[in-house]
């Protein structure tokens, strides 16, 4: 068959059944149709079982991975199982529409004890779901689930023992609010309308609804600077449902701040926000604790059922100022800081870029080995936050700078900071704890008494003892070590393998292996060195073994 275009296509000269031919295979855009054969029919359930089994010998084409995902949130059993559904005549418009991904993949939790605590559901990507009534049951249910509109419907099937149940929950936030008319209730337990499974902690910290319908737009600072004197300034927009905010501290304010004037009217501790507004949140005292903390609940609303969205964490920064956080803070002592040096993520100023906590409160921070400036000033710390101020030091001037502490890492944040000099550093950007390399191999500080070095396949073997065994030992100690590897598995690289053994004073021994640019130690994990520093190491050894 000849190819025509709409410019070339002449409908007195030519073929114009044949040209729409053509067009109609090439552009009807069929849904379902996984194998692009412009049809939906068993054989496009039949292709995705085959293409989620069997990558590599079957695949999708562009256009038919766009026609088999049913549901927008990628090809899964359930797609095909959907085109199943539709074949036999289903209606299945509400499980096409639905967004899956509020439970898909997600493990919720009844919010009474269950038998014996732990009643959960889970659910599974590909339309499952298991349910347990309680540790203490040795009854484990199960079915599949679909979701139409704001409700998650649960299918069990007849299993012998509980018999076919069908539940149903409308979602909330991060929580499933039983829906007792029209449901059969679960087995094991006897589940009351309204009564909430909310996602399990971690999940629910990760995923929470606060920070979605929720920006919290000022801090609060009493010196009157913008609106943050009058409050921290929290603007809602929640497109499902009424938002509630409750504090346990403090009161909330309202102000025109479209007009940025008139009068300042006090509303109470719970305030109604509806789906879309502003509000502040005030502190009720002149002078607080350090260390003060308060709570404002995030609590939305679906027809009778109230389920907590989320929480902003208030937390007191210095004297009467504060912040607002959807994270919890974290209670921080200095030995998370002092005494460590934590590296930029990013290369710095020909180098590392560096920020250095001494014990007594005083920090030190180098744009990088090609700079000749030094600043430094004392810290802080406040809840989870590290707080660097360096006063006017005739070159910088005085900054303030903050950074979240999460494990080894310090996260800059750039609205609270004056950044750095010769360095801008982001929004999200790290600091990293530097760690030596007798940290990151094992060796530790204890005295060494000797240094045993053999070479595989063998040809060297060496003992060193008193300031050769030192040597060894210091040299390890000294290398610059990266996890990021130039390679996916060191041990598999051919070549000489130098096999290290260190006595300890204490009757300890630790064995290392160097394969190259590669070394590992007690923890198995390769690092990676210079090959400038391997070539030294391999002399050093020949060297002393002279």
């Amino acid at each position: 068959m000849s190819y025509y275009s709409f410019d070339t296509c002449d409908v007195r000269t030519e073929d114009v059944g044949a040209f729409i031919d053509n067009i109609t295979a090439k552009y009807i855009i069929v849904k379902g149709d996984a194998n692009f054969d412009r049809k939906m029919d068993m054989a496009d359930v039949v292709f995705i079982m085959q293409c989620l089994a069997n990558p590599n010998k079957y695949q999708f084409t562009e256009q038919g991975r766009i026609n088999a995902d049913m549901d927008g949130n990628g090809v899964t059993v359930a797609d095909a199982q959907t085109i199943q559904m539709m074949l036999l005549g289903y209606d299945v418009s509400d499980i096409i529409s639905a967004d899956r991904s509020a439970v898909a993949g997600k493990k919720f939790v009844y919010e009474n004890e269950g038998f014996g605590g732990g009643c959960n559901i889970e659910f599974n990507d590909d339309g499952t779901f298991l349910y347990s009534p309680g540790y203490l049951s040795s009854y484990m249910g199960g079915g599949t689930w679909k979701i139409s509109g704001k409700k998650v419907i649960l299918t069990q099937e007849n299993d012998g023992m509980a018999g076919k149940r069908v539940n149903y929950f409308s979602i909330v936030g991060n929580a499933l609010v039983f829906i007792e008319e029209g449901s059969d209730n679960l087995f094991g337990i006897t589940v009351k309308n309204g009564e909430k499974f909310y996602l399990t902690a971690e999940e629910a910290e990760n995923a929470s609804e606060a920070s979605k319908i929720i920006s919290i737009k000022t801090n609060y600072n009493p010196a009157m600077s913008d609106w943050s004197g009058i409050g921290i300034l929290l603007e809602v927009d929640s497109p499902d449902y009424p938002i509630t905010l409750k504090a346990a501290d403090g009161h909330f304010t309202e102000w025109d701040i479209k007009t940025g004037s008139g009068t300042v009217k006090t509303v109470g501790k719970e305030y109604d926000a509806g789906k879309n507004g502003s509000i502040f949140w005030t502190p009720d005292e002149f002078s607080y604790p350090d260390g003060f903390e308060s709570v404002i609940q995030v609590i939305g609303t679906s027809g009778d059922a109230s389920v907590e969205l989320g929480k902003i964490y208030i937390t007191q920064v210095k004297g009467m100022k504060f912040v607002a956080s959807f994270e919890k803070p974290v209670s921080t002592d200095s030995t998370a800081v002092a005494g460590k040096k934590f590296v930029y993520e990013k290369e710095g100023f020909g180098g590392d870029c560096y920020i250095e906590f001494k014990e007594d409160g005083t920090f030190f921070y180098s744009p990088g080995y090609l700079s000749s400036y030094l600043g430094g000033g004392t810290w802080e710390i406040s809840g989870n936050k590290v707080i660097l101020t360096q006063e006017n030091d005739g070159m910088a001037g005085k900054r303030v700078n903050c950074f979240r502490i999460v494990g080894n890492e310090l996260i800059f944040i750039e609205a609270d900071s004056d950044n750095f000099v010769g360095t801008k550093v982001k929004d999200g950007e790290k600091f990293c704890v530097k760690q030596s390399a007798a940290a990151l191999l094992g060796i530790g500080k204890a005295k060494v008494t000797g240094a045993k070095v053999s070479s595989l396949p063998e040809g060297y073997d060496y003992s060193f003892t008193g300031d050769k065994a030192q040597a060894v030992f210091d040299y390890l100690s000294g290398l610059s070590l990266s996890s990021e590897l130039s390679v996916e598995d060191p041990g598999q690289l051919n070549g000489m393998l130098w096999v290290i053994r260190l006595d300890y004073e204490n009757g300890d021994t630790i064995t290392l292996y160097d394969s190259g640019k590669f070394i590992h130690g007690s923890d198995r994990k390769w690092y990676e060195m210079s090959y400038e520093e391997s070539q030294e190491l391999s002399e050093l050894i020949w060297k002393l073994g002279k």
